[in-house]
């Protein structure tokens, strides 16, 4: 305190003297040069005084980072004296144990053995030895050869544990026929391999692909749809499930799968009918659909278009690279689809399915999302349709597997409106929320695969 005393009364001292007029003042005085000798002085001893001299004192600490039972937290606290930080872990905390039962693996995931386990980390702390998953037990599905109503087959591999594909069957084209106009090169099976792992899931599978069969020969008729006068729709054609052994509920689970692993059939319903006395499912197409002439005319339409989008991509075969031009050209070419003089989101059959964003120029999300699905299925690569919750509403987007195997989020319906890639790529979007995994029927719905640890870098 008296150094910062006597430096006041100096400073003092010396502004008065600075003016004071030069005649009375013989030698002139370098205010400027005087006060910062003295303010670097007395700033020096003070620092020699009060910082140098003496030793730390750490009392009062706050932790900064909270600890786990699997990882240390941090602390930090200041010397009193001088202000310096210094920081400490904080220990660990203990497990929460729990009870688990023996788990089986499956073919592609791992069991463990009875124990104890922490509920929170899920690390093991007696017994709960990890078991390996058992792999695929795989048999051959057998090559098929042409008929009049279809293509030939290679031979392909399927899993007689689970269900699941695992070396799908290539389609053998003739010479000169048009590949885009083959159905088959727009499936998915990320939806009908989900399927095998309900109960009873291998029946359901068996009944996906009746469904399949009949969707094929539907979509490339030449005929309208059936029309029920009793209860007035049309549809495509009855698929019986009994036979299946399979409940009405199962059936309704494999149909819902199936509607979504194939973005191509713009035509078939969100509504089903069935009859669970009768053993059946009725699969409804939409008014604007039932028209053979109408529907060949779209097909047309969407092979050409698919065509366009595959060849601008001019060979690309990086999985990111795609997904980027795909990206970019239907935001060129679509734009969000609203009800005309609203800011509601259209209802029409076409704005939710593939028609919109491909041939008509507009869609809601759900046709943003199946459109990139239609193309990438055709390019064999794997993605998956999403619905959820965004921006506190029902929602739609997709998750693509890349090159190196990782599953990132794609939102192509933000990506345009917002005019940037904000939501392209991602390996995670905090403000997506997917639907929970589970439920029966038309609300069954399938677990997603984790995304990547860490964003997508090239």
């Amino acid at each position: 305190m008296k150094k910062i005393k006597f430096l006041l009364i100096a400073l003092c001292i010396i502004l008065t003297a600075s003016f004071v007029s030069c005649d009375v003042i013989d030698d002139y005085v370098d205010t400027e040069s005087i006060i910062g000798e003295i303010i670097g002085g007395v700033i020096e001893d003070s620092l020699n005084d009060n910082c140098y001299d003496h030793t730390c004192e750490f009392v009062e600490w706050e932790v900064i980072t909270d600890p786990t039972c699997s990882e240390e937290g941090e602390e930090v606290s200041y010397c009193e004296i001088c202000f310096e930080e210094s920081t400490r872990p904080v220990a660990k905390l203990d497990h929460t144990p729990e009870d688990v039962e023996a788990l089986a693996p499956t073919c592609t995931e791992p069991g463990y053995e009875a124990g104890v386990i922490c509920s929170e980390c899920g690390e093991a702390i007696s017994g709960a030895a990890p078991i390996a998953a058992t792999g695929h037990n795989e048999v051959i599905i057998p090559a098929v050869d042409a008929t009049e109503d279809s293509f030939a087959k290679t031979e392909g591999k399927k899993c007689i544990v689970c269900g699941i594909i695992t070396v799908k069957p290539e389609t053998i084209y003739p010479e000169g026929f048009n590949v885009y106009s083959d159905p088959n090169k727009y499936d998915g099976d990320y939806a009908y391999n989900s399927l095998a792992k309900l109960e009873n899931g291998a029946a359901m599978q068996s009944f996906y692909m009746e469904i399949d069969t009949v969707a094929d020969a539907f979509h490339t008729s030449d005929s309208d749809a059936l029309y029920n006068e009793v209860n007035n729709y049309h549809y495509a054609a009855q698929v019986i499930f009994s036979d299946n052994g399979i409940t009405a509920e199962q059936a309704l689970s494999a149909w819902n799968a199936y509607t979504i692993d194939h973005p191509l059939y713009y035509w078939m319903s969100k509504q089903i009918r069935y009859s669970e006395g009768g053993g059946y499912i009725n699969i409804i197409v939409d008014e604007d659909y039932v028209s053979a002439e109408t529907r060949q005319g779209y097909n047309t339409q969407i092979y050409a278009t698919v065509k366009e989008y595959v060849e601008s991509l001019d060979g690309e075969d990086e999985i990111y690279e795609i997904t980027y031009a795909f990206n970019n050209l239907i935001s060129l070419n679509a734009d969000y689809a609203y009800i005309p003089g609203t800011e509601i989101p259209s209802d029409e059959d076409w704005a939710h399915n593939i028609i919109g964003v491909m041939l008509g120029g507009e869609g809601v999300c759900e046709s943003y999302a199946k459109s990139f699905q239609l193309l990438l299925n055709y390019c064999g690569v794997e993605c998956i349709f999403i619905t959820g919750q965004a921006n506190g509403g029902a929602h739609a987007w997709n998750m693509v597997k890349l090159d190196s195997g990782e599953w990132y989020l794609y939102d192509l319906t933000w990506c345009d409106s917002l005019a940037n890639l904000d939501y392209f790529c991602k390996n995670e979007m905090g403000d997506h929320y997917a639907d929970a995994p589970g439920g029966t029927g038309i609300n069954y719905t399938y677990d997603l695969p984790e995304t990547a640890d860490a964003p997508y870098s090239k």
